[in-house]
Parts: C-alpha cells; sequence; structure tokens
C-alpha cells in the first residue's frame, strides 16, 4: 500500500460514520488485505474506526479524502461530525490515560506494602532463628509465598506502564487525521457496495 497517498474513506453519511453500516454489505472488486475501509464497511465498522486504522497504516499520508455516497448528505455536516468525534475521542483518551495511571499507581503502593509483609513472612519461614529448622516443606512454601508477591505485582504495573499506550498511540493519530488536508467529494454509490435486497 501506498503509504505517501490520500487515505480514502468512503461513507454514506454522517451515521456510518460514527455507528456504522449495516454488516455483510458487499466489499467493492479489488480489495487487498490493506484495504480496511472495504473491509471494515463489509464487517459494519464505523467510519472513524476505519480511518483511525488507516492512519495507523499509512503514517506519511497527509490528505484525507472522504467520499459520500449518499447525495443527500451535508458535507458540512460530514466534517463537522468527524471533528468534534476526533475532539472528544482524544479528550476522552486522555481521561482514560489520567485514571488507569492514577489507579495503577495507588494499587501499585499498596501491593509494594503487600510484597514487605510477603518478604518478611518468607524470611521467617526460612530463618532457624525463629521457627527451628526449616525443612523442606517450609522452604517450598517460603519459595511460593514470593514468587506469589512478586505475580501481584505485575497488574498495577501493566496499568501503569502498558495500558496508556494504546490510548496515547489512538491520540497520534488523531491529531494526525485533524492536521491533514480534508477534501470531500459526493460520489455515486457503486451497484457492488450497495446494501443487498
Amino acid at each position: 500500500m501506498d503509504q505517501t497517498g490520500p487515505i480514502v474513506l468512503t461513507i454514506d453519511g454522517v451515521d456510518e460514520l460514527l455507528t456504522g453500516g449495516r454488516p455483510g454489505r458487499p466489499a467493492r472488486p479489488g480489495v487487498t488485505p490493506d484495504g480496511w475501509d472495504d473491509v471494515g464497511a463489509a464487517l459494519g465498522k464505523p467510519g472513524v474506526d476505519r480511518l483511525v486504522r488507516m492512519a495507523h497504516q499509512q503514517p506519511k499520508a497527509t490528505v484525507l479524502l472522504l467520499r459520500l455516497t449518499d447525495p443527500a448528505t451535508s458535507i458540512p455536516d460530514v466534517e463537522e461530525a468527524l471533528r468534534r468525534w476526533c475532539h472528544a475521542k482524544t479528550l476522552a483518551n486522555r481521561h482514560t490515560v489520567r485514571q488507569v495511571r492514577s489507579l495503577g499507581w495507588r494499587i501499585l503502593g499498596l501491593c509494594m506494602i503487600a510484597l514487605a509483609v510477603i518478604l518478611a513472612t518468607a524470611y521467617a519461614l526460612r530463618e532457624p532463628d525463629l521457627l527451628g529448622p526449616a525443612g523442606p516443606l517450609r522452604l517450598l512454601l517460603s519459595e511460593a509465598v514470593v514468587i506469589a508477591g512478586w505475580v501481584a505485582l505485575w497488574r498495577p504495573l501493566e496499568m501503569v506502564l502498558f495500558d496508556p499506550v494504546e490510548p496515547l498511540y489512538e491520540n497520534r493519530a488523531l491529531r494526525r487525521i485533524l492536521a491533514m488536508n480534508w477534501q470531500v467529494q459526493q460520489v455515486r454509490p457503486s451497484p457492488l457496495s450497495a446494501d443487498p435486497a
């Protein structure tokens, strides 16, 4: 796929842009695996989801070509709906990142306290001066407790480090979409892309 060519999104109108078309609409001929607009439309995906995915696939594209197949659709309405959605989605993603990180840090703090208690317990299980000579069962229990403590830290660390990546990556694509040169065309629907009777 040409990564410098325009991103082309074909939609019927604002409804398909925001909520998706009816699944099962046949794709146009010559669809390639990179032709996500056609594949996504056949799956009933909203136009905005298809557009974000195509922005990821074509990181060097600078032009967005919106093709409207419904002659009754107002071009300014579609442009305004897309701009509003991009801004709202960006704000929602920022809020999600703040929430997830805040919760992750709080849980991580609690888990660190729990880990300190777990490590002290494991030490007590191994230390012969506290509970007498440690047998194989007590040593095994001590190691199991330590492993459980470290495993408990995984989800909070994942929340702080990895969960924010997807919304931040999507925001990058949304900023690119908003900065692109937008061109809107009214086109006739192809008989192959029309909904089956």
